[in-house]
Parts: C-alpha cells; sequence; structure tokens
C-alpha cells in the first residue's frame, strides 16, 4: 500500500505566520507544538525561522507580475467598465499583456490559468453577460430626458399656434415601441467590479 503524501490547505495568513515565527524564534514555543496549535506545516514554520523563505513567499512559480501591476489592471478593469467599455478575458490578455514582456508563455501571453488565478487573488473583479446598448440609449440620463421635454415645451408655446393645448390633449397621447435588432447578437463575458 502506497504511503500518500498528506496535502495542506493554507488556513492562516502572513499575520499569524509571522506571529507563529517570532514565538519560536524567541523559545516560546517549539516547532512541532507550533504547527499542531496553529495548523500550520512544519517545514514552512522552519523555513521562515531560518530565513530560507521570506514570509509572504507563496508556493509555486514566482509571479510575472508585482502585487503593484495587479492591483492596477483590476482598478483598469473596474473603471473601464463603469465608463461603458466593459472588457473581456481576451481583450485583458492582448490589451494589458500586448507589451513585450520576454515570458516563459506561448505567443508571450498569459493563459487561462493566469486570468483565473488573478481572478481569485482579487474576487472585486467578475464576469458579467454584456447586454448589447445603442449608443444613443447609452448616453440618456434623466437631465437629457427633462432637458429635452422643457426645450420641446418651450417650441410648441411659441412656434405652434395653440401648441400647448396639444400638449393637455390626453387624446393625443401615443405610446411608440421600437424593436431592437442587435448586430452582434453573440455576446462574451465582461469584467466589472462589484
Amino acid at each position: 500500500m502506497s504511503k500518500e503524501k498528506k496535502k495542506y490547505k493554507q488556513n492562516y495568513n502572513d499575520t499569524t505566520l509571522e506571529m507563529v515565527v517570532q514565538l519560536v524564534k524567541d523559545g516560546g514555543i517549539s516547532m512541532r507544538k507550533a504547527a499542531l496549535a496553529y495548523g500550520i506545516p512544519r517545514s514552512t514554520i522552519q523555513d521562515k525561522v531560518n530565513g530560507r523563505t521570506e514570509i509572504a513567499a507563496r508556493s509555486g512559480p514566482k509571479p510575472v507580475l508585482s502585487t503593484t501591476e495587479e492591483s492596477r489592471i483590476v482598478e483598469w478593469c473596474i473603471e473601464m467598465a463603469k465608463i461603458g467599455y466593459p472588457r473581456t478575458r481576451f481583450e485583458l490578455l492582448h490589451i494589458v499583456f500586448g507589451r513585450r514582456l520576454q515570458t516563459k508563455f506561448r505567443d508571450n501571453l498569459r493563459g487561462k490559468d493566469w486570468y483565473y488565478s488573478l481572478k481569485s487573488r482579487h474576487p472585486e473583479i467578475l464576469e458579467r453577460t454584456c447586454h448589447d446598448l445603442g449608443k444613443e440609449r447609452a448616453m440618456v440620463s434623466p437631465f437629457k430626458i427633462k432637458k429635452w421635454f422643457e426645450d420641446f415645451s418651450k417650441y410648441m408655446a411659441e412656434e405652434v399656434e395653440g401648441g400647448m393645448d396639444i400638449l393637455k390633449d390626453p387624446s393625443r397621447l401615443y405610446n411608440a415601441d421600437e424593436s431592437g435588432f442587435p448586430l452582434c447578437p453573440k455576446t462574451s463575458k465582461v469584467l466589472k467590479g462589484h
């Protein structure tokens, strides 16, 4: 029967790890007891106490981008969505990483694994299905609608004989609905903030 290697799920943060390392360094607790008490692998504590790795070091390959760069990317995604230009995953990869960084990635672009890792590190970005909206409808605001009615009432009062009577006559009210025909029926998911 083969002995399986026990996998640890990290359920501690850097603050706890730093506190435990300091306790061990000060001689207040042994590495073995600290590992059992705080649920941190003994080898992790040992590496941090002996200075082989930093407190904030993570397993796996070294990140290509710094945390500052990643934060700027996330802010950019959220701001683009706020101003009405949300970006898709494909656009994010090509726009942000179109610069000439020499990386190990195929075609010098990150793939879906990097993208999903970014999303797990930054849960504030979400993927949502985009609804097609014409530029004219997207630009409408309550202020613009009110201004249009004010201008129209002024025009009817000044330029049309009996114009104000026409506006007050309920038999002259009509409801018109428009049919929308999307020119791009297949939409992909876009990135936005909470």
